[in-house]
């Protein structure tokens, strides 16, 4: 067995100039040594819109095609920077409210642009040491930018980017506490408390030789944060120990294990570097290149070769990265070599659902179909565009060029592999209007094909892209590609019919007499009192003093899930203080309305939601406390709740899994189901349906992590359930039912778990959207909206003011309530018989006849029968 180190796992990278553009040198001397970069000054408000209302995104988009194309990931760099210093004269200008609609255009512009083509945002630069932006619109500005920036682009990380909290001790404004407490406000404005895309961005700009021990103490206390921490821009003054201090620097952040990134500050210009240049202007190394590139060699596995044990097994350790991996055996005539990625996360045994001949492309093909190859333009490197007719040709690098009409949702469906190895694979769908929309994301492998679904909406007419790229060295071949336009109607009219199909029920009503006589012309009317499609809602302890909240709630809702009420730092702050006297009294409200309760939740794998005696908890200890945690509260409420959340957003987070080891998850579902087999165990998770350039919960991802735990001796037979939370901002829609599709292949229910949409002037027509989606898809079987009310404030989204008067938002929900409950009203024929169609669910009939002397009421259950005899007496 031969392992060879292809490309580092741990990103390393430098700063980019605008020059490498047109210098061929500089291109080979920095793409055969960096994976990741920062674009110096290109990306920056002042590069792109040095004159108000003329924007030029052209050297940076030119710097993102670059990059993309020889595989380096890119941060964003910088959404806005409070220097005061570097602002443009016409910024400085501008009144209170033109500067609101200008840092608005700003972020949106910028954002939509490299929406899921960046790693990272910096989103408001230095704002320890400046506040520009602060003085101008309040302590909550940089708070503000980073839920909208969050709200535009999930996937990436969301980074406070400062300089000499490691550099200068002495630099009170930025020492560690004041970098955290800033951060922490951050994530506490409301609308960024699922801040799990935050990260720490230290500059890293030393002067003088560094304070070793003071830089690992400093990264220490950082570490508390639970967020990964990059050191984005490292220089060293110049001077005779320039290098050897480098190579300390680097050493240092290297080992810390919260460190996640490294990129260096050294972007290369005719004129001189910044502070420190790696090379001279003939791309010959100077002597901090010569440290960074031995580095390089020393953090990247030499060639390996082994040999299998007897059982076909062999282990070694080796650095992350991506590996080729070749396998030869005496008793076989060839040679198998295989594509490996070894990182942190990973357990390198991902199971991918997939087969060895693609099936037919959906819908013909869609605008595909009959597309010929003189049609198929060459992208870059001239190569032959797949059509949905060619045999397996690679499509990486090559772009369709189709027509797409205004105002459609496009279905994208395709069989997708790779020529080696595994990695994601994704679909971009480049709109008329020059939108990037990413259609779906799938880890493909070679050797068998594996089919994405998903899609995107064109606002507007014209030519568009459509394109696969992957995140590995290889080819992206595909088969059975189809793309299908709906007009909005369309979508609409599917939609329906499929509620129609999946929610409601044909039904027959007979009524008759005490004798036994037919009654025709019988006025019968149908309420539904009870069951039905489960929509719910979030509650907050506040209902147990509000009498108005309670009268609003249990009027609509017949579903709920505690917000925190039932969390391990809501009973168990303090440690072997248990306080359960809030979730019980919720518990018993529920009861009391005959409010079905989901169990929110077991444990949370989010190293930020453990309390600091939890994370200080040595192995045995955190088994311990985490046996009395799950004992007590299962136990507690066995039987009075309908699902249990288990290990809450554990594709994202893994806390347990990094102490406990990677089955981890799988020993608290079996360890619950044991003590209350009833209920549904749901993995519940963020970013599945609603943000497909977040790489963390894939569709195939989820599923990969659900058959795992289903796989863990003694967990085959038990209930699962797809959580999926559902927090919107501007939503897919065929992403999200392509997604949906995906995800039912497992068979077991779906529910929207925390359904909510950010705030803007779409918010009521996109919530509607993202409802109307959930409820008309057959695999979902359950929708809980995450609108839990506070009087001061929801966490997102509320339905109602403080005198629990509807907002437009709650408005919206009770029309669909209406909607999805509505009754029938009718007369029975000459045979006594009344035939309807309505929704499933418990109903009340009610019988009026003039042979009658008063009317009969008699309640039947149409979940579970589709014929009822009505005897009057």
């Amino acid at each position: 067995m031969h392992i060879e180190h292809v490309r580092n796992g741990f990103p390393l990278g430098s700063a980019m100039s605008k020059e490498i553009l047109t210098n061929p040198a500089y291109q080979r001397w920095f793409t055969s040594r960096f994976t990741v970069t920062t674009f110096e000054n290109e990306m920056k408000w002042y590069s792109t819109e040095a004159i108000p209302g003329q924007e030029d995104y052209s050297v940076p988009d030119a710097m993102v095609r670059f990059a993309k194309s020889h595989g380096i990931a890119v941060r964003g760099h910088n959404i806005f920077w409070d220097d005061p210093s570097t602002q443009m004269g016409w910024v400085k200008a501008l009144s209170g409210e033109q500067l609101r609609r200008a840092t608005a255009k700003r972020i949106k512009s910028v954002m939509s642009r490299y929406a899921g083509q960046v790693i990272a945002w910096d989103v408001v630069n230095e704002n320890l040491h400046f506040d520009f932006f602060e003085g101008r619109f309040g302590w909550e500005a940089s708070a503000a930018f980073y839920r909208k920036a969050h709200q535009m682009d999930a996937g990436a990380l969301m980074s406070m980017n400062e300089f000499n909290t490691l550099e200068q001790p002495g630099d009170l404004t930025v020492v560690p506490g004041k970098y955290l407490r800033k951060l922490w406000q951050i994530k506490a404005f409301p609308g960024n408390g699922n801040a799990a895309r935050m990260a720490i961005g230290l500059e890293g700009h030393f002067s003088a030789q560094p304070n070793i021990p003071y830089i690992r103490a400093a990264l220490d206390t950082m570490s508390q944060a639970n967020a990964p921490i990059w050191l984005t821009e490292i220089d060293v003054a110049p001077g005779p120990d320039q290098a050897r201090h480098l190579e300390q620097i680097l050493r240092e952040v290297y080992a810390h294990p919260a460190v996640h990134g490294i990129i260096l500050w050294t972007a290369w210009h005719p004129q001189g570097c910044y502070v420190m240049c790696l090379t001279d202007n003939n791309f010959k190394n100077l002597p901090a290149g010569d440290i960074v590139d031995k580095l390089i060699r020393e953090w990247k596995t030499r060639s390996h070769v082994g040999v299998a044990d007897a059982d076909g097994y062999y282990e070694t350790e080796l650095f992350h990265g991506d590996y080729k991996v070749t396998v030869t055996h005496p008793a076989a005539n060839s040679t198998v070599a295989q594509s490996l990625s070894v990182d942190k996360e990973s357990d390198n045994e991902f199971t991918i659902h997939c087969v060895k001949e693609p099936e037919k492309p959906l819908y013909g093909g869609g605008i595909l179909k009959d597309m010929k190859d003189t049609e198929a333009k060459a992208s870059a490197g001239g190569k032959k565009l797949l059509s949905a007719k060619t045999k397996s040709a690679p499509v990486k690098g090559s772009v369709l060029k189709v027509e797409l009409k205004k105002d459609h949702h496009y279905a994208l469906s395709a069989w997708l592999q790779l020529s080696k190895g595994t990695g994601d694979i994704r679909a971009v769908l480049v709109t008329p209007d020059g939108k990037f929309n990413t259609a779906g994301v799938i880890v493909a492998q070679s050797g068998c094909w594996t089919m994405l679904k998903g899609g995107a909406t064109s606002y507007a007419a014209g030519k568009g892209d459509l394109f696969f790229e992957t995140n590995v060295t290889a080819e992206v071949m595909a088969e059975g590609m189809a793309l299908q336009p709906f007009s909005f109607d369309e979508w609409n009219d599917h939609r329906t019919e499929s509620i129609k199909k999946e929610r409601t029920k044909k039904v027959k009503i007979t009524v008759e007499g005490a004798d036994g006589e037919a009654l025709a012309n019988a006025e019968v009317k149908l309420e539904r009192v009870a069951k039905g499609f489960p929509l719910g809602n979030a509650m907050t302890k506040e209902i147990l003093d509000k009498p108005e909240y309670e009268k609003w709630f249990t009027s609509r809702f017949q579903y709920a899930t505690l917000e925190n009420e039932m969390k391990w730092y809501s009973t168990e702050y303090h440690q072997n203080k248990e306080d359960y006297r809030v979730a019980d009294k919720m518990v018993e409200l529920a009861e009391k309305y005959n409010i079905s309760l989901r169990g929110h939740n077991v444990f949370w794998d989010d190293q930020t939601a453990q309390m600091k005696w939890v994370s200080k908890l040595s192995v045995p200890q955190l088994k311990e406390a985490m046996a009395k945690r799950l004992k007590n509260v299962v136990t507690r409420y066995a039987g009075k709740v309908i699902h249990w959340d288990v290990v809450n957003e554990n594709l994202h987070f893994n806390f347990f899994e990094s102490k406990l080891g990677e089955d981890a998850s799988a020993q608290i579902f079996r360890d619950v189901a044991k003590l209350d087999d009833k209920p549904i165990l749901f993995m519940n998770e963020f970013n599945t349906i609603e943000q497909p350039n977040d790489p963390a919960p894939l569709p195939t991802k989820y599923l990969a992590k659900l058959k795992k735990i289903r796989e863990y001796p003694g967990n085959a037979d038990l209930k699962y359930g797809i959580g999926l939370e559902s927090h919107f901002a501007t939503p897919n829609i065929p992403y999200m039912r392509g997604s949906l599709d995906t995800l039912a292949q497992a068979k077991v229910p779906i529910w929207l778990t925390e359904v909510e949409v950010t705030k803007s002037n779409k918010q009521v027509e996109y919530l509607e959207e993202v409802m109307r989606e959930g409820f008309a898809h057959p695999g979902v079987k359950g929708i809980v909206l995450w609108a839990a009310w506070h009087a001061k404030g929801c966490y997102v989204m509320c339905l109602t003011d403080n005198n629990f008067k509807n907002l437009p938002v709650g408005d919206a929900i009770d029309k669909l309530l209406h909607e999805w409950k509505a009754g029938h009203s009718g007369k029975t024929d000459s045979k006594g018989v009344l035939e309807a169609e309505i929704f499933h669910g418990e109903y009340s009939v009610t019988v009026k006849h003039h042979k009658l002397k008063d009317h009969c009421v008699q309640t039947v259950d149409f979940d579970s029968k589709a014929e009822a005899k009505i005897k009057a007496p």
